[in-house]
């Protein structure tokens, strides 16, 4: 897992120069939650409620750390292909 500890990391663009990159953000929400792991909102939510996945709560939202998720995605199995 990356440690972006208060550090900026730099990235170069299109024409090299070099640009902030802000580390990830410390939460975010079910729809952000599955952009990130490329799932559906639904599955998001399955994922809660069975406690695969865990979640804070503020006021009425329903937020993931970052690295849960980042746990979450390290956990699955790989994809491995047997035909060669």
């Amino acid at each position: 897992m990356a440690d972006f500890s208060g550090c900026w990391l730099k990235h170069l663009d299109d024409v090299g120069t070099a640009s902030p990159v802000l580390p990830p953000p410390l939460l975010v929400t079910r729809p952000e939650a599955a952009r990130i792991l490329s799932l559906s909102v639904r599955e998001i939510d399955r994922l809660r409620l069975s406690g695969k996945l865990l979640a804070k709560r503020h006021g009425g939202k329903v937020l993931f750390p970052f690295a849960v998720l980042e746990r979450y995605a390290e956990s699955l199995p790989w994809e491995v292909d047997l035909q060669i």
